[in-house]
Formats: C-alpha cells, sequence, structure tokens
C-alpha cells in the first residue's frame, strides 16, 4: 500500500515545530490505515516508552487537567480507558515523587546478568546459571571494581560527579539477582554497603525466580536491609511455566513468598505477564485468584512483547504447538488481550492498589501496556525515576546503562523547552565475556 500523505492531509505543516509535525503525520497516518482496516487501537498514535511524559509535557505548556485529556483524545487518539490511566499516574508520581528533592538525587542499578534457566520471552542480558558456574565470581569481582571505580568519584564528564550522599534508591536486576550463592550476595551487598554508603530509602532485589530463592539468601537480603523484593510467578499455571522454561513449580512460588514473609518481608512486588503463549482470560483469572490469596504489595502487570533477541522471537510463531495470540492484526485476540489487561487491573483494586507507572514497549500484544500497581505508600521510587527519567541513575554491570540527567537551557525544539533536563546516556556492553574483558578504571 502506498498512501500520499500530502495529498491525504495538506493541511499538515511542512517545517514546523517538528514534534508537532510528526505528530499531525502519525495522525493523518492512523486516521487513514484505521479507516481501511476498520481497526482502532487502545493508544492511538503513541508509540514511544513514556505515555506520561506527554501529559507532562503538556502541563508544562499551561493546559489544565481538562484540556490535557482533549489533547490526548483528540491529537494522540487514546482510548477513553488509556487517556484516564496515563493521567491517574501522571497525577499518583507527582504525589509519590513529592516529599523527595529527587532533582539533586541519583539511583543505582546494579545488574546480575545470571538465571537458572532463560524464559522464553527474555530479552535481558542473562546467562544460565549452571553453564556459568565457572564465571560468577569472576564477575561479581569485574562488577565490584566497577563499582569502586564509581564511589571513587569517577565522573561522566562535567555534567556529574558521584556523591554517595546522593543515592536515594539502589535497585539490583537482572537476570536474577539471586541466581547467585548466599555468599556470593554477602560479598555483593557488603561492597554495596562500602561504596554507596546506607543511607537509600528504597533498596530492591529481585529475587525473581521462586527456584532461586533460599531461606540463607534471604537472611543475607534483611541483614543488608533491603526493603523491597520481587517474587515473580510470571503466571500460576504450570503448564504455562513448563511452556516458557520457568522450570519451577507453582508450589515453589507459594514456598518461597510464604518463607518471605516469615523472615520479616512486608514489601513484596510479583510481576505477571499477560498474553503468555496458550493463556487466556480463564488461566488468567486463576493467576489472579492465586494472587489475592498472597496478597502482595505490589504487582506489576506486563503486556507480553516480542523481543528480537529472545526465543519467543527466532523460534517463529508457535511454541509447544501453541500459537501465540492479538500480534497479527486478529480483533478477537486484540479484544482478549484488552479484557485480560483489564482483570489485572480489577485485581490491584481489589488488594487496594493503584497504578503508579507505566510503559509501552515495542511489539505487544493487542497494543497493551505495563503497568505497576501498588499500595499507598509501597510503590517503588526506582520504577518511577527510572521510567521518567527524573534523575540520573548510574548503571553497573553487564547489559545496564547509565543516563545523566542533567539542567540545558538549549533545545532544538520549542514543544521541548518547557523541559529544560537534558539526558546523556552510557551504555555497558550485554556480553558477559566483553564485560569481563573490559577496563575499569577508565571514567564510568
Amino acid at each position: 500500500m502506498v498512501i500520499d500523505i500530502d495529498a491525504l492531509s495538506p493541511e499538515v505543516k511542512r517545517n514546523a515545530v517538528r514534534f508537532e509535525e510528526k505528530t499531525d503525520l502519525k495522525r493523518t497516518l492512523y486516521k487513514k490505515l484505521s479507516e481501511d482496516t476498520g481497526r482502532s487501537l487502545p493508544w492511538g498514535t503513541l508509540t514511544g516508552i513514556r505515555p506520561v511524559r506527554i501529559v507532562e509535557m503538556l502541563e508544562a505548556e499551561g493546559m489544565d487537567k481538562k484540556a490535557v485529556r482533549k489533547t490526548l483524545l483528540d491529537r494522540f487518539l487514546l482510548s477513553e480507558e488509556k487517556a484516564g490511566l496515563v493521567m491517574d499516574i501522571a497525577k499518583r508520581e507527582k504525589n509519590v515523587l513529592a516529599p523527595f528533592d529527587f532533582r539533586n538525587e541519583c539511583s543505582i542499578y546494579i545488574g546480575i546478568p545470571f538465571c537458572p534457566t532463560r524464559c522464553l520471552y527474555c530479552s535481558f542480558a542473562s546467562n544460565p546459571a549452571d553453564r556459568q558456574n565457572d564465571r560468577t565470581d569472576e564477575y561479581l569481582d569485574a562488577l565490584i571494581k566497577e563499582m569502586k571505580a564509581l564511589a571513587a568519584g569517577h565522573k561522566d564528564n562535567e555534567l556529574a560527579v558521584f556523591d554517595s550522599s546522593r543515592v536515594r534508591t539502589i535497585y539490583v536486576g537482572g537476570g536474577t539477582p539471586t541466581a547467585l550463592s548466599a555468599a556470593q550476595l554477602e560479598k555483593l551487598l557488603s561492597e554495596a554497603e562500602k561504596c554507596f554508603g546506607t543511607g537509600a530509602s528504597e533498596f530492591t532485589v529481585e529475587a525473581g525466580r521462586p527456584d532461586s530463592i533460599t531461606r540463607e539468601k534471604l537472611e543475607v537480603l534483611k541483614a543488608h536491609r533491603v526493603t523491597r523484593i520481587s517474587i515473580n510467578p510470571q503466571s500460576f499455571n504450570q503448564r504455562t511455566l513448563d511452556i516458557i522454561g520457568r522450570r519451577h513449580t507453582v508450589r515453589e512460588v507459594y514456598e518461597a513468598y510464604e518463607l518471605a514473609r516469615g523472615l520479616g518481608f512486608d514489601n513484596i512486588n510479583m510481576d505477571l505477564i499477560m498474553g503468555l503463549p496458550g493463556e487466556g482470560t480463564e488461566e488468567v483469572r486463576h493467576t489472579l485468584r492465586c494472587v489475592r490469596e498472597l496478597g502482595p504489595e505490589s504487582l506489576t502487570v506486563h503486556t507480553l512483547a516480542v523481543k528480537k533477541a529472545s526465543r519467543l522471537s527466532t523460534e517463529g510463531k508457535a511454541w509447544g504447538g501453541v500459537e501465540r495470540k492479538a500480534f497479527d492484526g486478529n480483533a478477537a485476540d486484540a479484544k482478549e488481550m484488552s479484557m485480560m489487561t483489564e482483570l489485572g487491573a480489577e485485581c490491584a483494586a481489589s488488594l487496594g492498589m493503584a497504578p503508579y507507572y507505566l510503559y509501552r514497549q515495542k511489539n505487544m500484544a493487542g497494543n497493551q501496556e505495563n503497568v505497576g500497581y501498588a499500595l499507598p505508600g509501597r510503590e517503588c521510587l526506582y520504577n518511577i525515576l527510572m521510567m521518567e527519567e527524573k534523575h540520573t541513575v548510574y548503571g553497573l554491570g553487564a547489559g545496564s546503562s547509565t543516563k545523566i540527567v542533567y539542567k540545558s537551557e538549549n533545545a532544538e525544539d520549542e514543544f521541548l523547552k518547557k523541559s529544560v533536563f537534558r539526558i546523556k546516556r552510557s551504555d555497558n556492553v550485554k556480553n558477559l565475556n566483553d564485560y569481563l574483558l573490559y577496563n575499569f578504571t577508565k571514567s564510568i
């Protein structure tokens, strides 16, 4: 199909403000395709990762809430539901961050690129732990070297000099951090305290896979004042867990959760994925019944996204004889995906949670989104600060990214001038061997 945008929409102003021109072109093309296919998308023309940013930009222009909502509906063509969701989250993010001087603070991300097994959908830097037993200690030594380099005051450039007293949150992710042994976790967290102090108000460790969690490891986390952990089932249907390569049982999820509760962890998150191979609304309802039974403090409802580096992408359209849904334009599948995310929202609400952060990715089933829900006061600060790029996040470890957020009066686009903060990004290599060869005596 060839579409002549100029003929279709002569009112689009060329050489205007770039953001506005791009938005107008996307809206024109979207309307034409929607008319030809008879389909509309819940997020309209928005394709970016951070929809909440749009609300902030519009408010910075001086729009009131009514005008912002109208712009989301008319200019970006969002559905009523998604416009309400993104505005609700934008408001809640402001309230959560209000007590903090976050612009003058920073966060630390520490990446552990090991997992018990690699899940079907995973595209993160992750190596099967059982094949890397001889590399985990080597990796830990390299990681600690990088941590020490940052703590010693290495700077990105004149934009930011590290100061441990400014650390607001620390987040250990992966991979699966608890793929490390208890002794390795002890070594890592002890060094983190030496390098970054103990002043962070939030310290998260993604325990993640239930089959990697032991009492000894949880005791290490507790001893080092970890305030928040994740125990991520993704699904409570055993057939699904087997298909996606989780290699743990539903019972192990319960056991890990009960063990963490027994040791006093009072801020537990659970991740779920909607649209997993072979799952429909009935399977999702079963999973959500199990979540209600356990009652975590926060729930992150993801929509399945097919990433290029994942087995979902490389192994074709079917896995274990189960066809994937809502990626090929089937309206019925898209409707079912919408219902699944709605069920997740209803479950969170029934537990007293509200949505507090949101992001989107490419190739998401049914054009949906990922939403974090939490009880009041249990929101993950790091998730908001990182996702909305509110302040500098130093990324340590293979596959991590450092984003220096700094103030600048220069802007290429008039629409963006209201937001004077800019971002300088620096990525670590993903490949484990390359990371281990990296010389961390250079500037971070």
